[in-house]
């Protein structure tokens, strides 16, 4: 998948088909490509008029806290998370350091594993290494 791919499609995946999902995952690249596009969409609408950049804003407000509360579950984290945003510049800091944080490959029950993903996770764990060595 190219870049290209990747900025609009995570965008425009996330209006269509996940606009009020607050359950499952986002990784950062899906969290990331959708916060770039929604600013810089943002940021054109807003020079051309104030009052479509608010419905915009405020269009897109679900899906942006959708995405945020799966990227939280990325890392193991509840979507209750987010109400450290109520917290001015302090909550939105830590927020920010959870979603820079790296997908949680250990249980997380947030995630949905399919049987490829634990059949990697069975092949990396120490005690089959500990196995083989012996």
């Amino acid at each position: 998948m190219d870049i290209k791919e990747n900025f609009f499609g995570n965008y425009v995946d996330v209006i269509k088909d996940n606009y009020l999902n607050f359950e499952g995952t986002a990784d950062r690249s899906n969290f990331w490509f959708y916060n770039l596009f929604y600013l810089l969409v943002g940021i054109a609408i807003a020079i051309v008029s104030e009052t479509v950049f608010q419905l915009y804003s405020l269009a897109l407000l679900l899906p942006s806290f959708g995405i945020a509360a799966r990227r939280l579950h990325d890392i193991g984290k509840s979507g209750w998370w987010l109400l450290l945003l109520l917290l001015p510049f302090v909550g939105f800091i830590i927020l920010l350091v959870f979603w820079c944080l790296p997908t949680k490959a250990e249980e997380n029950s947030y995630a949905q594993t399919s049987p490829s993903t634990e059949h990697q996770a069975l092949e990396q764990s120490p005690e089959n290494n500990l196995e083989g060595q012996a």
